[in-house]
C-alpha cells in the first residue's frame, strides 16, 4: 500500500492530469449549444474529463480527476473518507474525498510526544497554528494526543479528543476513553502533577472523568475488534477486519480459518474471531470481555478492564481480594478460578499483591487469560 506522502503526491499530480484533461479554454456565458465538445459548469465551457487521461486508478466525477478506492485504508488516513458515488459514465465506484477533520489525524508518533504540535477542535476539525480562523473557540482548541502503547509503538497514531460522538472522529476512528496518567485531586489515582479537580473535568468543553484506576478522557480511536461499525469500511484501518454481525450488534472482528487464528478468549465462527461468551461486553463481572474501562463500569467502581495475554482484556476489581488459594478467587464465564497470586508467578510474602486474586492462570504457558 502506498504511504500518506505517496498518496498526496499521487492526489497533487492528478489535479494536474485532470487539468490537462479538461483541455486549457474557458469561456464566460457559454450554453450547452455554444460548448462543443465540452462542458458547461459555472456557466463556463469546460473541457470534458477524459479518464484515460487521469492518473492510474483515478475516475471522472463531476468533470474532475478523483482516486477511486474499496475502503478507507485506500485514502489519506484522517484527511479522506472513501465515499460511493456515480461517475460522469453513469458507473457506481467509490472515491477518496477530503473531510472536514486534521489532516495530522492519523499521523505516527512513535516518540509520544510528536502530537503535541499538532491542534484540533473536539469535532475534529482544523484551529491551528497554520490555521488563523479555528472552526471552534480558541479554548477549544487542544493538541492532539499520541495512542498507543508507549516510546518506540511503530503503530502509535495521533488522535483528536474530548469527542461527543462517533461523528466527530476522522473515518473508521470512533468515539471512546483513553487513560492519563495526570493526578485527579483528592484521590491516589495517578502519578503525574500537577492534579486535575474534579471541579475542572468540563471545562472548556472537555471530557475528563473519574476512572477505576486513572483519569479518563474522551478520544477518538481507530476501530479496532469489537468496536462497533456499520460496514467493513468502518473496520477497515486494521487489516483483515470485517464488520459482523454479533447478536444484537455489529462490530469489528478479524478473519480466521480456524481457533488457532484467534486469541484464547475468541472462537473461529463463519471465518470470524469472536469472543466465546458471545458478546464483546458483559454486564462488568470477573473476565468478561472489555475495550476500555467504561465496558466494566456496571460491575462497580473499582472494575477495571485489565490487560491479558496477547490482546485478551477482560473486567477486573482492582480492589484487593484476599486469598489462600484459587479457590478463593472468582470463576470466569469460561469456568476457571482467578489465580491467588504467590511464589509461583514470582511473587514474595512482602509484596502487596501476594496472596491477592488476579486474572486465571495457565502455569504451562505461563499466561493469564479468561480461557485456556
Amino acid at each position: 500500500m502506498r504511504s500518506t506522502i505517496s498518496r498526496a503526491v499521487a492526489l497533487s499530480f492528478a489535479g494536474l492530469v485532470a487539468i490537462a484533461a479538461l483541455g486549457s479554454f474557458t469561456m464566460a456565458g457559454c450554453t450547452t449549444e455554444t460548448c462543443v465538445g465540452g462542458i458547461v459548469k459555472n456557466g463556463k465551457c469546460e473541457g470534458k474529463c477524459d479518464p484515460a487521461k487521469c492518473q492510474a486508478g483515478n475516475t471522472c466525477i463531476d468533470n474532475r480527476c478523483e482516486l477511486q478506492c474499496t475502503k478507507i485504508a485506500d485514502c489519506i488516513t484522517g484527511q479522506q473518507a472513501c465515499v460511493a458515488k456515480t461517475n460522469d459514465a453513469g458507473q457506481a465506484v467509490s472515491v477518496c474525498e477530503y473531510t472536514l477533520k486534521s489532516g495530522n489525524i492519523g499521523a505516527a508518533c512513535p516518540l509520544g510526544t510528536e502530537c503535541d504540535a499538532f491542534m484540533a477542535c473536539p469535532d475534529g476539525s482544523d484551529c491551528g497554528p497554520d490555521v488563523t480562523k479555528p472552526n471552534c473557540d480558541a479554548s477549544q482548541c487542544r493538541p492532539l494526543h499520541c495512542i498507543g502503547g508507549g516510546v518506540g509503538d511503530a503503530d502509535a497514531y495521533c488522535a483528536n479528543v474530548d469527542c461527543s460522538a462517533d461523528k466527530d472522529c476522522a473515518p473508521g476512528y470512533a468515539c471512546s476513553v483513553i487513560r492519563l496518567p495526570q493526578k485527579i485531586c483528592g484521590t491516589q489515582k495517578g502519578t503525574a502533577d500537577p492534579c486535575l479537580d474534579p471541579g475542572d473535568f468540563a471545562a472548556d468543553g472537555a471530557t475528563f472523568s473519574e476512572g477505576p484506576t486513572s483519569l479518563l478522557r474522551k478520544a477518538c480511536r481507530k476501530r479496532s475488534a469489537c468496536y462497533t461499525c456499520t460496514t467493513d469500511d468502518d473496520c477497515s484501518l486494521y487489516p483483515g477486519q470485517s464488520c459482523v454481525t454479533l447478536g444484537a450488534d455489529n462490530v469489528c472482528a478479524g478473519g480466521c480459518a480456524t481457533n488457532a487464528d484467534c486469541e484464547k478468549d475468541k472462537m473461529c465462527a463463519g471465518g470470524f474471531c469472536v469472543p466465546k461468551t458471545g458478546s464483546c461486553t458483559g454486564t462488568g463481572q470477573f473476565c468478561e470481555p472489555c475495550n476500555t474501562d467504561l465496558d466494566c463500569a456496571a460491575g462497580g467502581p473499582t472494575v477495571a478492564c485489565v490487560g491479558a495475554s496477547g490482546n485478551q482484556k477482560a473486567c477486573f476489581d482492582t480492589a484487593a481480594i484476599k486469598c489462600t488459594t484459587d479457590a478463593n478467587c472468582p470463576t470466569s464465564p469460561g469456568g476457571r478460578h482467578g489465580k491467588c497470586l504467590d511464589a509461583s508467578v514470582g511473587l514474595s510474602a512482602g509484596d502487596p499483591g501476594y496472596h491477592t486474586c488476579y486474572l486465571p492462570y495457565q502455569s504451562t504457558t505461563n499466561k493469564f487469560q479468561c480461557f485456556f
